[in-house]
């Protein structure tokens, strides 16, 4: 049994449920301990016969109460209590309410008296013991009833459960892989997992409880555009920004709880990193663009390439055939053959090209690296 804590006018004693002691052990040293103080003339034994009347109210409640005597032997219980540990009516004044509860010994009533005697109340956090052995948790508070003791005992098994749960739950969510945030109404973040946490900075010590959730959305106001659009659940591809201010894209799924007058409204935010993928998406796009305009520009090199070669035949014969011509005809037609050839030129390049880059060639407009103001970069085939 653990030290007695005292707050204010509350002494609370903690026994764990590791401290196991033979039953036949406790009984005895129970029996033993409240026949010596019985002897001493401490107080007087009344007994299961002499015990006073159980109050109705008491005896009514869904709550275990149990009539104790300063020396810890019980007199009384009411109904629930032989629901609750399984002993009978008549069997209550042969058992010890150290008996009752796991790893408990005489201590505890030392204790429980002491603190009594000084005015404080005494509440109980322990593991109850059945009359078949099984155990369960308890919060047990004793009060000062008449010459003896009344001991409220609560049966913790729910809430006990519920807790167990609600760790698992917090174990998992703790541990995932998947980023997680719960934030309220006015997007003020309640929890972040590890994973949301590294999500959003590269520091693992990083905290993103109380921060506003705006503050990391990207653009400014855009979060409260898809909350107010959104249903009870939604998800989408999402721009926010890092800690260090990075821009980050990532894949989320909310889901919110209407809440109530005790539990405020909050959406639960799981959040997966997508940067990489749609960088790579976006590469992927940018190589099916690229073996796209090849495949075009290799047609219309084609397409272009022929007539270009018949025109550069004509000149060709055109020159050959027509020497009578005056000196500033045949250098006009001169100038159309090495025209003519020079595009042949740059259709064979344009059609050998892997790889593109454009350049802005129209520098006053307001967004130069749109498609249409940019030009195909060709200055490397011009000679």
């Amino acid at each position: 049994m653990k030290t007695p804590k005292f707050t204010g006018r509350t002494v609370h004693i903690e026994i764990p449920p590791g401290a196991h002691i033979d039953d036949e052990q406790v009984r005895a040293d129970a029996m033993r301990t409240s026949l010596a103080r019985q002897l001493r003339g401490s107080l007087p034994y009344l007994g299961p016969k002499s015990t006073p009347p159980f109050p109705a109210i008491l005896d009514s409640a869904f709550v275990t109460a149990l009539i104790v005597e300063p020396r810890g032997r019980l007199l009384d219980a009411n109904r629930r209590a032989t629901e609750v540990f399984g002993y009978t009516r008549h069997e209550w004044g042969d058992h010890s309410l150290v008996e009752l509860v796991l790893g408990a010994t005489e201590q505890l009533i030392t204790d429980a008296d002491q603190a009594l005697n000084d005015g404080c109340h005494v509440i109980v956090n322990a593991y109850g013991r059945r009359k078949d052995g099984t155990a369960f948790p308890i919060e047990m508070t004793i009060h000062p009833f008449e010459t003896n003791w009344c001991a409220l005992i609560r049966d913790l098994t729910p809430q006990r459960a519920e807790e167990e749960n609600l760790w698992s739950v917090y174990n998992a969510a703790l541990h995932m892989r998947t980023g997680l945030v719960v934030f309220d109404a006015q997007t003020i973040i309640r929890f972040a997992n590890p994973a949301a946490t590294a999500l959003w900075s590269a520091d693992e010590h990083a905290d993103l409880a109380g921060r506003n959730l705006r503050a990391l959305w990207k653009p400014v106001g855009a979060l409260d555009e898809l909350l107010q659009s959104a249903g009870e659940s939604w998800e989408g591809a999402l721009d926010v920004l890092s800690l260090e201010g990075q821009p980050l894209k990532m894949f989320a799924r909310a889901t919110r709880t209407t809440g109530d007058a005790m539990t405020p409204a909050t959406t639960l935010l799981s959040l997966t990193d997508i940067t990489a993928q749609h960088r790579e998406q976006q590469l992927q796009l940018k190589l099916e663009a690229q073996n796209a305009m090849i495949a075009s520009l290799g047609a219309t090199c084609h397409h272009l390439g022929q007539p270009a070669a018949v025109a550069l035949g004509n000149l060709h014969l055109l020159k050959a055939h027509t020497s009578n011509l005056s000196p500033e005809a045949m250098a006009l037609i001169s100038d159309i053959t090495a025209s003519v050839e020079k595009i042949g030129a740059q259709l064979r390049h344009l059609n050998e090209m892997t790889e593109f880059r454009t350049v802005d060639y129209i520098g006053d407009r307001s967004n130069p690296n749109a498609p249409a103001n940019r030009l195909l970069d060709v200055k490397e085939f011009e000679n």
